[in-house]
């Protein structure tokens, strides 16, 4: 049953989180959920316009009932965000937001998410750069700081969780699609190759089949299980 849409938008990569109860408010019945959004009219991806990968922003919708009902409250990372990429002829790209993972990190949202391709410079700079992090108030929406995230190499539709230890656990697919990684980070900010990887490397398939949007899921000190699409 359908119950969440926007006319004249696509919506999609929903990630949900139940935000902590803090300043005296009881949150334990609220959901946070943050999706990808673009125009319909941005929205085909064929050779002559790939418009679908330049205009992808990342909205926000919450609910008071447990996810039975949602109120939309819109573009919450947009286009324009604070996040660019300057090239050679000193032309700046807004990198916008695309693929989000939200988790909560004490008393605050993180928001994790991959940038459009327009910023795809970024994913060979050493370290990579392509993964953006927004940080956000308990009430999900205000701002406290936002900023790029460090990897060892270029990943995707990124899921991120903490251990009970307090360390980070990032999941994502290649840029080939092909294939999934696992990283891990002590600060949440600057990312390693997962120490019990080689190269990083989780899931390799085979030749022309795709491996992406990984999800995480029964996360601990010693384990976690992981869901993807092929």
């Amino acid at each position: 049953i359908q119950n969440f849409a926007l006319p004249g938008k696509a919506v999609n990569d929903p990630t949900f989180v139940r935000p902590p109860s803090t300043d005296g408010v009881d949150r334990s019945q609220w959901r946070f959920m943050y999706y990808t959004v673009i125009d319909h009219a941005n929205y085909p991806c064929i050779e002559e316009s790939l418009s679908c990968t330049q205009y992808n922003e990342i909205g926000f919708a919450s609910s008071v009932d447990d996810g039975r009902t949602w109120t939309n409250h819109g573009v919450i990372v947009g286009l324009v965000n604070g996040l660019m990429y300057t090239d050679e002829g000193g032309v700046v790209h807004q990198c916008g937001a695309w693929s989000p993972s939200a988790l909560v990190v004490d008393n605050q949202i993180w928001l994790y998410y991959h940038l459009n391709s327009q910023c795809i410079s970024l994913a060979f700079t050493d370290p990579v750069q392509f993964i953006g992090l927004t940080k956000l108030n308990a009430n999900g929406w205000q701002i406290i700081e936002q900023h790029f995230v460090e990897t060892p190499m270029f990943v995707v539709n990124v899921d991120v969780q903490q251990r009970p230890n307090g360390l980070f656990l990032m999941v994502g697919n290649t840029g080939e699609q092909n294939a999934l990684i696992a990283l891990e980070s002590g600060d949440g900010e600057s990312f390693i190759e997962h120490h019990e990887t080689v190269d990083g490397l989780v899931i390799i398939a085979a030749p022309g089949v795709y491996t992406i949007t990984p999800a995480l899921s029964a996360v601990t000190n010693s384990s976690w299980s992981l869901t993807f699409s092929y």
